[in-house]
């Protein structure tokens, strides 16, 4: 499908490309340095964590009687080294409920996008009206790119457009400008698959009646946005049978009925009460990165044994190991 674009509103090519390389290695140092691991980001939470760290001297304000065009304004003083974001009272409506509300959530991240990006040095009576709109659009950008990272983004499961935006706690008007400026318009009208609303996973066989990595009924709970590949399993061969012991490691092949001949360890990801028929427990063979048995829901024998974190850990690791290797493709 071809990419889409409305480049009315297409504003990346206003912003230098100097200034975009500027904002990504900006955006990945705040990342790293306030330990941003897991999306979607709260950026209520986050601005108060900020400043109670006191690496980045923080104020933040609300302000009454204001016009109601007025969202937030940051500032530095200079006087007290701090910075200060003071948000308009009228629009503070916490917790997110609509898109609506979730409006503040990118408003504090564009505020924190002119912090981090320098901008607030400068006072805005020394800057010409074309300065102030290409740094008003590279706080959008670093917004976007902190609050929507790409790939997590282009791997959603676009079950509708409102759903994608409520994931990522923004407006719906903030996820189609980021979409715009990714030119991947295209997404609103892609497939839908079938993705576990609880864990993400997208591996799972027709007949399942249970998600193998988190263990959530799959009835009708296959509207889950965000695409999740759990790659940490047992390898396993076309018998289903590991390529080697997940124990010790034995790979000679000598092994009797499935068991290791070593150390004894199944060589077979069963559900776990399938090692007690007798006592209502199936013999389903899961897969090799299966937590949870896809027929009656049970813990599996990897799983119960320890050769498979927990799948909130296995996600947490898979995306801090990403960001960790510093690939701007997957963070931003």
């Amino acid at each position: 499908m071809p990419l889409i674009c409305s480049m009315d509103h297409y504003t990346l090519d206003q912003i230098p490309h100097y200034r975009r390389q500027f904002i990504d290695a900006r955006l990945s140092k705040f990342l790293r340095d306030f330990s941003i691991k897991k999306w979607p980001l709260d950026c209520v939470d986050l601005i108060k964590n900020i400043r109670d760290d006191k690496r980045i001297p923080l104020q933040i304000g609300v302000a009454a009687n204001v016009r109601d065009k007025f969202d937030a304004v940051s500032r530095y003083v200079e006087e007290e080294n701090v910075y200060q974001i003071i948000l308009n009272r009228n629009k503070v409506r916490y917790p997110f409920q609509n898109s609506r509300d979730r409006r503040l959530n990118f408003t504090i991240g564009h505020e924190l996008g002119h912090i981090i990006l320098d901008h607030l040095y400068i006072p805005d009576t020394l800057k010409n009206d074309e300065e102030r709109h290409i740094e008003d659009l590279e706080a959008n950008e670093f917004a976007g790119k902190l609050l929507m990272p790409k790939k997590i983004l282009l791997s959603c499961n676009f079950v509708s457009f409102p759903a994608v935006a409520e994931y990522f706690n923004v407006s719906t008007t903030a996820l189609w400008m980021r979409l715009n400026n990714l030119q991947r318009l295209d997404l609103l009208s892609s497939r839908k698959s079938k993705v576990c609303n609880v864990c993400g996973n997208t591996q799972m066989h027709y007949v399942a009646k249970f998600c193998c990595i988190c263990g959530n009924k799959l009835e009708n709970n296959l509207n889950g946005i965000e695409r999740t590949h759990y790659f940490d399993g047992v390898k396993l061969d076309r018998y289903q049978e590991a390529c080697e012991c997940p124990y010790c490691g034995d790979s000679s092949g000598y092994w009797f009925n499935g068991v290791c001949s070593k150390c004894n360890t199944m060589l077979y990801n069963y559900c776990h009460k399938g090692l007690y028929v007798d006592k209502g427990g199936c013999i389903y063979e899961n897969p090799g990165n299966a937590r949870f048995c896809e027929m009656c829901g049970s813990p599996t024998y990897f799983f119960s044994m320890g050769f498979l974190k927990p799948w909130e850990e296995a996600r947490s690791l898979m995306l801090a190991n990403a960001v960790a290797e510093g690939s701007m493709e997957y963070s931003f």
